[in-house]
């Protein structure tokens, strides 16, 4: 279990949080006017974004693409230095694409006006009460004090948020990743391989699911379209949760805080990152001829001695992943 502690962000009534975001409105509104237009800003300027979530920018990567104009790591955050921008301030414009259902600028969908509006549907007796019914016995406990059959499952938490009937937090990835969120604080367990697999399962559209496809697995396609969860989708996860487990080093696991979440995580990266690194097909051909050949044998830990070394094997070979297979943990 990751350490992991609420922090300011979290408040103790509906008038304490209403307040915290009626002060950022109120500034933004001074900075910008009602309707925001970066015309009007010479400078960077402090302000406070409700918006942040979303599709990152190819501007913010550190692998050079066509419209980059930079070759090393230094080059790269240079602008960041200069004399003009050495100023202490938060940028009003956090990249990525966000949900007008977290925004707190009402649309044609929204139904409040105010911000104690957007957030009443948060602190109803209703959604106390299941709160309440869902914490039990932590309930004002440090849950990193208790055992872990105390604490709820990762399921249970995913169930509950959904059954709050909020909205925003219904479908998709924003629900999934606040049960992940619920996972770190110790508010209930980390999901295992089968409950993220069981997930997975159900959202084919989104970047884990296609990353199984990327990655070149075949699943079993006579059980499209089944309420169950695809057997070889199960496979596919293990394969790769216990390649990673078996080959990273304790040091390589605390820094990413790895378990079956970081694992849905890295899947949903595969896709993005095969098209941003060009070479990927090419490097992996190069490291099958060499594992083929045995010209360059892949030894655990020297990635902590050699940063240009992986920190795990990219080639799997099918004795291993056999090998794997019967050595499968029904508790993973």
């Amino acid at each position: 279990m990751l350490d992991a502690y609420p922090t300011g962000f979290f408040s103790a009534s509906l008038q304490d949080l209403t307040l915290k975001f009626e002060i950022a409105v109120e500034q933004n509104v001074r900075l910008f006017g009602t309707t925001f237009n970066h015309q009007r800003l010479s400078t960077s300027i402090p302000c406070f974004d409700t918006l942040v979530w979303g599709q990152s920018s190819r501007s913010f990567s550190l692998a050079p693409d066509g419209a980059a104009k930079f070759t090393t790591v230094q080059d790269k955050f240079e602008p960041y230095w200069t004399e003009s921008v050495q100023k202490t301030w938060m940028e009003f414009l956090v990249w990525g694409q966000s949900s007008r259902s977290f925004s707190l600028a009402p649309d044609g969908a929204a139904k409040f006006t105010t911000v104690q509006d957007k957030f009443e549907p948060y602190w109803t007796e209703s959604v106390q009460k299941t709160w309440m019914e869902f914490l039990g016995p932590i309930l004002d406990q440090d849950p990193f004090q208790l055992c872990t059959e105390n604490i709820p499952t990762w399921t249970t938490a995913y169930h509950m948020l959904v059954n709050l009937q909020i909205r925003g937090f219904q479908t998709g990835l924003t629900v999934f990743q606040c049960a992940n969120n619920l996972a770190l604080l110790g508010i209930c367990r980390e999901p295992t391989c089968t409950e993220l697999v069981t997930w997975i399962s159900k959202h084919k559209h989104l970047g884990a699911w296609k990353a199984i496809k990327t990655l070149d697995f075949v699943t079993d396609s006579r059980q499209q379209g089944s309420k169950q969860p695809n057997l070889s989708i199960y496979a596919i996860f293990y394969i790769l949760w216990k390649h990673l487990d078996d080959s990273l080093t304790d040091s390589d696991k605390q820094i990413l805080g790895f378990g079956p979440m970081f694992v849905e995580h890295l899947l949903c990266k595969v896709r993005r990152y095969t098209k941003r690194w060009l070479d990927y097909s090419k490097e992996v051909e190069k490291q099958e001829n060499q594992q083929e050949s045995n010209a360059a044998v892949w030894e655990a830990g020297k990635n902590e001695r050699d940063c240009f070394v992986f920190p795990f094997p990219i080639v799997l070979k099918k004795d291993e992943i056999i090998k794997i297979l019967e050595s499968y943990d029904v508790t993973a």
